[in-house]
């Protein structure tokens, strides 16, 4: 972890590093802090489906469900086909309605 932080810091615009660590904090249960790594790599590729699946699963794990609705309807808007982000969407629909 202290390896992908020193890398983020080194190198902030390198979405990679920080969508890495986003991982590592997940891993971890550390949810607000991978939040936090997920959503600096998604401004920095905004265009990457899967760093806005992996901001929006975190928030779904802190409950910010707002964010995570936004996150998988731009990783949808990015590529329309992309199964994970149709069924993490119909999942999150389905709860809003319980």
């Amino acid at each position: 972890m202290a390896c992908l932080e020193f890398a983020t810091q080194i190198d902030e615009k390198d979405d990679k590093s920080h969508h890495m660590l986003g991982d590592v904090y997940f891993n971890g249960w550390y949810y607000n802090d991978a939040l936090r790594a997920y959503t600096r790599a998604s401004q920095l590729a905004p265009r990457n489906a899967e760093y806005q699946i992996s901001l929006g699963f975190a928030a779904e794990f802190v409950g910010d469900i707002r964010t995570a609705y936004k996150s998988y309807q731009r990783a949808l808007r990015i590529d329309r086909r992309h199964e994970q982000a149709k069924e993490l969407m119909r999942g999150l629909v389905a709860k809003g309605r319980k």
